[in-house]
């Protein structure tokens, strides 16, 4: 006997993995990264890199630092090879996409556009989260 799933069945299956996925890409981006290098078009950027870091916290919030005293702060997801973030530091609270491309427990690198050009970050976990 063969037993076929109907269509809807099949999607919510489908869905239910991704979203499983996603969930658990969420749960390894826990903890500090630092900066370990920032590239634009191909080229290293000179910055003092120890100032550059994300922390991303288990209530889907993070906090980012930068040079010259940027920081932005809010809500995270994952969906699909995108990070989303929404710093709520800011009135507008407009929410930003970066592409994930490449993903291990230890290391990140992150691909943004900045004024058209573009610019990779590789990041590397110092600590996992204690939460």
């Amino acid at each position: 006997m063969t037993y076929k799933l109907p269509p809807i069945a099949l999607a919510v299956f489908v869905l239910a993995g991704l979203l499983a996925c996603n969930h658990r890409r969420e749960a390894l981006l826990l903890g500090h990264w630092q900066a370990v290098e920032v590239q634009e078009e191909g080229t290293p950027l000179e910055a003092p890199l120890e100032y550059v870091y994300f922390d991303f916290h288990s209530d889907l919030r993070y906090s980012y630092h930068s040079t010259l005293g940027y920081r932005e702060a809010g809500r995270y997801h994952i969906e699909s090879d995108l990070l989303f973030t929404t710093d709520t530091l800011t009135e507008q609270q407009q929410q930003k996409a970066v592409r994930i491309q490449y993903f291990q427990a230890d290391s990140l690198v992150l691909e943004m556009r900045e004024n058209d050009k573009e610019r990779l970050m590789r990041l590397r976990r110092e600590t996992p989260s204690a939460e």
